[in-house]
């Protein structure tokens, strides 16, 4: 089986002099298994919580932030090709605020199995008051990352699923029946064709027209600003892509996995439950932007 690797630049946010990292890690490691390459990476001591940011969904260990999903997903999973960017903060006090981009994602090269740091720029920055800058040596951080231990996790085969039971048949009918969830699998069945967004994954304006003909919605009002300021078509693009039917780059967005799951009753029932648990999220903005969506 053809093994395969992510080349991500890493940059830390608003950093003088610049700073940032070229990284080659294996596809199936978790963002978990990828929090310790970055703490390598950039000579960080390790001793504060974290999370990543991939579109509208949060994750990080959830014994200490229970407000996020279980960061014991791979990179591959979340992020499965170039273009995409993840944010990683480190010391949510301090806030040290960190850039992934996926650069590419290409068949690992023969006997490649840990991470590999390929370029540096910049020295690793002191992370409390007075420490000092360290010089960065590629040879050194490579040995580091060679020891690191192997937080991997291939994506589940299809034996693995769960039965199509009678009860998951009924949520998955449940869920494709919902009216607004036929809205938004329209929307990402649209984007079969890639369609350009800004790099805050905004539809970009040209892409208006037909993003609202996908959702049956009135045409955009003449002068309008930005897809953002449309709260309709903001509403259901952003809540598209937090149940996986989005799939947005940087540059682009086209159909998310979930799309594949509308076939599969086991696939189904997940994504109905996400769909229940947006749903139920009180102190979150999924909620605010559900209940907007239903009253239309």
């Amino acid at each position: 089986m053809v093994e395969w690797m992510h080349r991500l630049t890493v940059s830390l946010v608003h950093m003088v002099p610049p700073t940032r990292r070229q990284v080659e890690v294996p596809s199936d490691l978790t963002l978990a298994g990828l929090h310790e390459v970055i703490q390598v990476l950039f000579d960080w001591d390790g001793d504060h919580l974290y999370e990543f940011v991939v579109g509208r969904r949060r994750y990080a260990d959830p014994y200490y932030l229970e407000a996020c999903e279980d960061d014991d997903v791979s990179l591959g999973e979340v992020a499965g090709r170039a273009g995409k960017v993840i944010g990683y903060t480190y010391d949510l006090g301090a806030c040290w605020e960190h850039r992934i981009v996926v650069d590419a994602v290409e068949p690992a090269r023969a006997g490649a199995r840990s991470a590999r740091c390929v370029a540096g720029v910049g020295p690793h920055p002191a992370e409390y008051d007075g420490g000092r800058p360290r010089r960065l040596d590629l040879e050194v951080l490579n040995k580091q990352l060679a020891r690191l231990p192997r937080q991997r996790k291939a994506p589940a085969s299809a034996s693995a699923q769960a039965a199509a039971t009678p009860q998951i048949r009924a949520l998955a009918g449940e869920a494709r029946q919902a009216g607004l969830l036929q809205d938004l699998v329209r929307l990402a069945r649209w984007t079969a064709t890639p369609r350009a967004v800004t790099a805050t994954g905004v539809l970009k304006k040209p892409e208006v027209a037909g993003a609202l003909q996908a959702l049956r919605l009135p045409a955009q009002p003449a002068g309008f600003h930005s897809a953002k300021h449309l709260p309709r078509l903001d509403a259901c693009w952003r809540l598209a892509e937090d149940l996986g039917l989005l799939d947005i780059s940087g540059k682009d967005a086209i159909p998310g996995p979930a799309l594949a799951a509308l076939d599969d009753c086991a696939r189904m029932s997940k994504l109905n439950a996400r769909w229940q648990f947006l749903g139920k999220l009180s102190s979150d903005k999924h909620r605010n932007r559900l209940c907007e969506l239903l009253i239309f």
